[in-house]
């Protein structure tokens, strides 16, 4: 529309849903450091695959799911989704108009949720709007060349920056970190509040070895709640999250114990 595009992503796993609306090359940008298993397109007139889809199916090696043009018309998807939240407006989810281009990729990806997954989506968060200024932007070119998350000649995730330093104890830490190096923060108080937080836990030695040793113990939490939410977590899920429950909760007691204090 105008020469913007809208886009919506999901990770079903943990819930969460993310919006963005700007540029194709800007979506494109985006798309490339999310790197889809999936991407939907309206069906067209002819049925036949938009181009874009095609070069973006090679790029993320992603696969391509079509979907009726109507569940993306802008009203059709928009009420899709206030029937799912149970809401009369987005006002209250900061987007200024139920015109916004991302909404209607957001309504379609419901749609297909709730036609795929036949089952509860509770889990699954409101659909929030991604402020790109937040963060420097990496295009996709100088993402593969600098090898941030895959190498250029194996495409493999040893020898790249995250292979490289990825030391998590936790699922959940190694997605965490993931996110940082493909989304750098450009606030300096921010940036600051970071790295004096890994600054104290680098001085607190012994309690950071006690820590992580604590930390190998703690299962998928985002992953398991998601399950239990999908109505498909089993006996040994529910054994895994009350151990990792008890295990953050000792985490926690740990590092007051030791004197970490950050401040957000």
């Amino acid at each position: 529309d105008a020469g913007m595009v809208g886009i919506a992503w999901c990770e079903l796993s943990t819930g969460k849903f993310v919006t963005f609306t700007g540029s194709s090359t800007a979506c494109a940008d985006e798309l490339a450091r999310l790197r889809p298993r999936e991407i939907l397109y309206a069906e067209s007139g002819d049925h036949r695959i938009p181009e874009w889809a095609t070069e973006l199916s090679g790029q993320l090696g992603a696969a391509l799911s079509t979907r009726p043009a109507w569940q993306m018309d802008s009203h059709h998807a928009v009420q899709t989704l206030k029937t799912h939240y149970g809401v009369t407006t987005f006002a209250g989810f900061g987007y200024e108009s139920e015109k916004d281009l991302a909404l209607s990729a957001a309504g379609a990806v419901v749609a297909y949720l709730h036609d795929t997954q036949k089952s509860a989506l509770e889990h699954l968060q409101a659909p929030l709007a991604f402020q790109r200024n937040n963060h420097l932007l990496i295009d996709p070119t100088s993402l593969r060349s600098l090898e941030v998350l895959r190498t250029i000649r194996g495409n493999s995730v040893d020898g790249s920056l995250v292979g490289a330093i990825d030391r998590t104890c936790t699922p959940m830490g190694s997605r965490l970190l993931r996110n940082w190096l493909c989304y750098p923060l450009r606030d300096i108080g921010e940036i600051v509040k970071r790295q004096q937080a890994i600054a104290q836990l680098m001085d607190l030695e012994q309690a950071l070895a006690q820590l992580r040793t604590v930390l190998v113990d703690c299962s998928d939490v985002e992953r398991i709640t998601a399950r239990i939410c999908c109505r498909r977590a089993g006996a040994r899920d529910l054994v895994a999250l009350a151990r990792s429950l008890e295990t953050l909760a000792g985490a926690a007691e740990l590092l007051a114990t030791a004197g970490f204090d950050r401040q957000d």
